[in-house]
């Protein structure tokens, strides 16, 4: 697995970070934390390989890396399974409001539940997890001032684009959105804040690709979402 720091005006490549992992190997996702608990070490990548006893094959470990401008490490984490379940969860990352970290994925399951794992922002440590039924991949996510994580990805049994809102303190489904007609939401930004503990509007924008094209061709798609919380329990969705 590779991470290279590149010149912000030149994209010239000033450093890199070369890692020997077990198996098929890969990081997917890098993002830096807005809010970290190590001020030092903001950068966090998430990735796979495969297990040490087990390579190479189909059963991946997720893992996660902090790091500091320079591409020191500052913790480096594997998380291999959920009471007997693999996660496969090396797909997204969200930055929470409090420091912390979710990545993202589904389990191993029969069923292939959406997964989310709440690791320690500081050190990586385990702090929680949560599945979600329906056959659903997250990709995305991300923690509005207000609370509320928004989550995006998609049904894969279906092939169908999906949002969901969160309540933060139970991280249970309050609100969502499901697109027939586009594949999978891989990536999630926002705008236009109105602060506010909880009431708030947010533009939220999604990629995704259309699917079933009447010509053939499958577009990129590029989504505006109106997520407002007018309550504690009162998010909606408008698109």
């Amino acid at each position: 697995s590779l991470i290279c720091k590149l010149n912000a005006t030149s994209g010239i490549v000033t450093g890199k970070q070369q890692f020997q992992h077990p198996g098929r190997e890969s990081f997917w996702v890098i993002k830096r934390h807005p809010f970290p608990l190590d001020i030092f070490r903001p950068f966090i990548v998430l990735g796979r390989h495969n297990p040490a006893n087990n390579a190479p094959s189909n059963f991946d470990v997720s893992m996660v890396y902090s790091f500091d401008k320079n591409l020191g490490v500052g913790f480096a984490k594997d998380y291999t399974q959920v009471n007997g379940t693999e996660i496969e969860g090396y797909r997204g990352l969200v930055m929470l409001n409090d420091g912390n970290i979710l990545f993202l994925g589904n389990s191993g399951s029969g069923s292939n539940e959406g997964s989310v794992v709440k690791v320690n922002g500081q050190d990586g440590s385990w702090i929680d997890s949560w599945d979600y039924p329906d056959g659903i991949d997250w990709y995305d996510g991300h923690q509005l001032p207000n609370g509320f994580i928004l989550l995006s990805g998609t049904r894969f049994a279906s092939d169908q684009a999906i949002i969901v809102a969160l309540n933060p303190l139970t991280m249970q489904m309050v609100g969502g959105l499901i697109f027939q007609n586009q594949r999978n939401f891989r990536e999630i930004g926002f705008n236009n804040i109105v602060p506010g503990p909880v009431a708030g509007t947010n533009d939220i924008y999604l990629l995704s690709r259309e699917k079933n094209s009447p010509t053939g061709i499958d577009r990129n798609i590029l989504n505006k979402v109106e997520f407002t919380v007018t309550g504690p329990t009162g998010p909606f969705f408008n698109h």
